[in-house]
């Protein structure tokens, strides 16, 4: 059996160096990789908040066309008559708080004297910590 010279059988295994370095870059690559999963889920969680004040703004403009005062809801998660047409209100994907409804003007009931002829519904975003606003006639 001819043995080769150039193979030492006596160092089988790796340095302290080359561990190390093999276990920052998997840590500089974990850490990457959660920065941007976290992202992507902040992200999603936004589009989800989005999507549900446009449909809770669409299910807003059905009851305002079958309201017989023409008028808004004064208040949408404790109004049953606002559940018959939105039987589960969608809330904060994140903390499960409702999302902020403020009929207008100020003061309005949903009756013929005083009706509430629009409202401002908004979500909070995680991304730069905007507001998201529906406002159908821009009134204040």
């Amino acid at each position: 059996m001819v043995k080769n010279r150039f193979l030492n059988y006596d160092n089988y295994g790796f340095t302290i160096l080359e561990v190390l370095i093999v276990v920052s870059i998997m840590g500089i690559l974990i850490t990457i990789g959660l920065v941007s999963y976290s992202r992507i889920l902040i992200s999603s969680r936004d589009s989800t908040r989005k999507s549900d004040i446009e449909q809770i703004s669409n299910t807003l403009e059905q009851f305002k066309s079958n309201n017989e005062y023409g008028s808004y809801p004064n208040q949408i998660y404790q109004n049953s008559d606002f559940t018959k047409y939105m039987s589960n209100i969608p809330k904060d994907p994140r903390t499960s708080q409702e999302y902020e409804y403020q009929p207008l003007p100020f003061g309005c009931t949903p009756s013929i004297e005083t009706p509430c002829t629009s409202y401002n519904l908004t979500a909070q975003l995680e991304i730069d910590s905007q507001n998201y606003i529906v406002n159908p006639y821009g009134e204040e």
